[in-house]
């Protein structure tokens, strides 16, 4: 189950972490759609497809279209906290037979996890 973030990001955040190059490309979507807005899209706190998960590797320099994301070799990440170090890299998630659904609030968690039944039943594609 794919889901849309609990609150939407600011622009700055996006471009942030998406590059100023492929932030411009998301933009540029936006307007072939017709102006619409990124949260008239996407309902925040929504579960909004279902799909299979292919693969999940670190993320090429060739990804960066695709997944409208810059790329950033792996880089060292020191925690504020503790100054533990570690080393971070980027990810692609890859989907295949993706299918929307009937969006429904959930509350769930980044990552992946396992459905509960309740939530089962609660999943309709959309037709």
């Amino acid at each position: 189950m794919i889901c849309a973030a609990q609150k939407p990001y600011k622009r700055k955040k996006v471009q942030e972490i998406s590059g100023d190059v492929q932030c411009a490309r998301g933009g540029e979507v936006l307007n072939i759609l017709g102006g619409v807005k990124f949260e008239d899209i996407l309902p925040n706190g929504f579960a909004i497809a279902i799909a299979n998960l292919v693969d999940c590797r670190p993320m090429t320099k060739q990804d960066e279209d695709k997944c409208f994301v810059a790329f950033k070799e792996p880089w060292v990440h020191i925690s504020p906290k503790t100054g533990k170090k570690t080393i971070k890299r980027l990810w692609c998630w890859v989907f295949e037979d993706v299918q929307p659904i009937e969006p429904f609030h959930y509350k769930g968690k980044q990552g992946w996890a396992i459905l509960t039944p309740d939530i089962i039943e609660k999943i309709k594609i959309k037709q």
